[in-house]
């Protein structure tokens, strides 16, 4: 299923299609023929079923809508916590959203509905029932040295990462990269002795070749490096 990129339209609030008959023999004008969302021209647009339990904040729910006799021009993904009231999250034009919800909650379980807008300006009415159900987890910290604090719950929930064994990281920054670090060529005074080995991990590129010593990279483990326009990141 491929939604249509057709710009949203202005003003798209619970739209009628209204057609106007011509008058009656007596001369009296008929009343208005007036269809709503019921209307088969109307696509409807339905969400894929979700796990019982999230494993993080993040929710991607897949689209998908029926041949219809209208294009479309977007789908509305509804939310709620359960029992609370309907909110538009978002319009999307592809069959695969994502939606995040706040850091601050509420968690637990969390239901989900899409409503199809018509290329034609016609529209499903607001939800009223949840189409995709999930319980979203309350989220799991990890504060490191510097007391930032990190969010794991996918890496716990997900990957079975063991929270108490992550300890605390000594923090952003605490370890510096060597920056555009000077080389050393063949002839020059402070050039290794060939008697003097080193373990390097070198680096061809662009007709330059650089080795960097894994005794630097002990203590700093990253080098970011410039070859000419192109920056490079050697990790250790």
């Amino acid at each position: 299923m491929e939604l249509a990129r057709i710009g949203r339209i202005a003003g798209v609030g619970a739209l009628l299609v209204v057609a106007v008959a011509g008058c009656g023999s007596d001369g009296d004008p008929s009343g208005p023929d007036v269809t709503g969302p019921g209307d088969p021209t109307v696509a409807e647009a339905r969400l894929e079923p979700l796990a019982d339990a999230a494993t993080s904040r993040r929710v991607d729910l897949t689209v998908s809508v029926p041949d219809s006799g209208a294009g479309l021009a977007a789908v509305e993904v509804w939310t709620r916590p359960e029992g609370g009231d309907w909110a538009l999250a978002t319009s999307a034009t592809t069959p695969a959203v994502r939606i995040t919800i706040a850091e601050a909650g509420p968690f637990g379980p969390w239901e989900f509905a899409a409503v199809a807008v018509g290329a034609d300006g016609t529209r499903e009415a607001d939800p009223d029932s949840a189409e995709a159900r999930t319980r979203i987890p309350d989220p799991i910290y990890l504060t490191d040295r510097g007391g930032e604090r990190w969010e794991i719950t996918h890496a716990v929930l997900r990957h079975g990462l063991v929270e108490r064994l992550w300890g605390h990281g000594i923090g952003r920054h605490a370890i510096l990269p060597l920056i555009d670090p000077p080389m050393s060529c063949p002839g020059d005074p402070d050039y290794l002795d060939p008697d003097n080995l080193s373990l390097v991990i070198g680096v061809a590129h662009g007709g330059e070749a650089r080795a960097y010593k894994i005794g630097d990279l002990n203590d700093r483990e990253v080098v970011d490096d410039t070859f000419g326009e192109t920056h490079l990141a050697v990790t250790y």
